[in-house]
């Protein structure tokens, strides 16, 4: 079986990093974008691996 992937989208690096080693810790993988638009060119890149998405609700360009 696959290891989990988290699509971690938010605009502020300190909150995608925190997660991010957070998320290591519970042997969850994660992926980033900076915004919507990010984390859509992601899931049409690769979205049967991701299985869950931390999005942000307010960013610039596209919001969650």
């Amino acid at each position: 079986m696959r290891e989990p992937v988290a699509l971690i989208v938010d605009d502020s690096a300190v909150n995608r990093m925190l997660l991010a080693r957070h998320l290591l810790t519970l042997g969850i993988s994660s992926r980033e974008a900076v915004d919507g638009r990010g984390a859509l060119e992601s899931l049409r890149e690769g979205a049967d691996e991701v299985a869950v998405v931390l999005l942000d609700v307010m960013m610039p360009a596209m919001d969650g």
